[in-house]
């Protein structure tokens, strides 16, 4: 049974499963009325992996942010190499496996190539995200990351958070 067995195409192992098929913008590859898409699941997994590691201030303080840098990439002809991009505007689904692919290369992008490039190192990601970009000749999805700087602060010397929308 060993020898007769093929293993699959091999790719990055990672939180989605079989079954995790999803169209690059929104939906299900079996069931395009589903509410999310791909862009959804690799943004919230993305979250999970990057920003979920951001520290939590000491007692008694709070994180602050300061001199933030938004930037933009997609995939594409003249885009980022490894993310979401196919030339075949009719096929939109994204397998599993090539989400998981997809997820570790949008971080990569994230976290070692962006800051090498604009000289960020030492800032931190504090937000993401991700939505379907397509033209007449390629389908992607154009990923939007803020680096920030994080400071701690004394409650004390900045106050108590207050809600401004509920004056």
């Amino acid at each position: 049974e060993r020898t007769n067995y093929n293993p699959p195409i091999p790719h990055i192992d990672g939180p989605f499963r079989p079954g995790d098929d999803y169209l690059y913008d929104y939906g299900r590859c079996d069931n395009p009325s589903f509410r999310y898409g791909a862009a959804h699941y690799l943004e919230q997994a993305l979250r999970e992996m990057i920003i979920s590691d951001i520290a939590e201030p000491m007692e008694d303080c709070r994180n602050i942010y300061v001199n933030r840098i938004s930037i933009d990439f997609i995939g594409g002809p003249d885009g980022r190499a490894g993310v979401f991009y196919r030339t075949d505007v009719s096929d939109k689904c994204i397998e599993w496996a090539y989400m998981n692919d997809y997820l570790y290369a949008e971080k990569r992008i994230i976290l070692n190539i962006l800051p090498g490039e604009l000289g960020i190192q030492g800032n931190q990601t504090s937000e993401i995200t991700i939505e379907g970009y397509e033209t007449d000749n390629f389908i992607t999805h154009k990923t939007t990351v803020v680096y920030s700087e994080r400071f701690e602060a004394y409650i004390n010397d900045i106050g108590e958070i207050e809600d401004l929308l509920a004056q």
